[in-house]
């Protein structure tokens, strides 16, 4: 039974390597952005990273496990494949929410949160005739 869980993997080069400078590369823009003091908080920061590392982590897996040698046999596990590198990897690393990291990693200042109440655009402003119609916008 070991011996059927443990045949079929393959060793994707670009997928590993991709994944071994992807990783790498949050990682170290984590501490860079842990050091600098970051406004979400250090739990916050850390809980997404590992939500961002698994999601890579289950986008490699996919790729390298024996997934992709059953998928071309049956096609339950060419669905479930698919369907996980279209929702479920994506899903985390959106999740995870890694651009902080990854701009303190490029050396950039880390994006600001969004605070809702702060300032707005003024809105645009529409003049419009008796008759409803617009009559010139600024």
């Amino acid at each position: 039974m070991s011996r059927f869980l443990w045949s079929h993997w393959s060793a994707n080069w670009p997928a590993l390597i991709s994944y071994a400078l992807l990783a790498s590369a949050h990682l170290a823009g984590l501490r860079r952005l842990i050091s600098a003091g970051h406004p979400a908080g250090r739990r916050a920061t850390i809980r997404e990273a590992a939500v961002f590392q698994g999601g890579l982590l289950l986008a490699l897996l996919v790729i390298v496990s024996p997934l992709g040698y059953w998928s071309g046999i049956y096609l339950w596990v060419r669905a479930l494949e698919d369907l996980t590198l279209a929702f479920g990897a994506p899903g985390l690393i959106v999740l995870g929410a890694p651009w902080s990291a990854l701009a303190r990693f490029l050396g950039r200042p880390a994006p600001a949160a969004s605070d809702a109440s702060g300032p707005r655009p003024p809105p645009s402003t529409c003049c419009t005739s008796a008759g409803g119609s617009c009559s010139g916008c600024s």
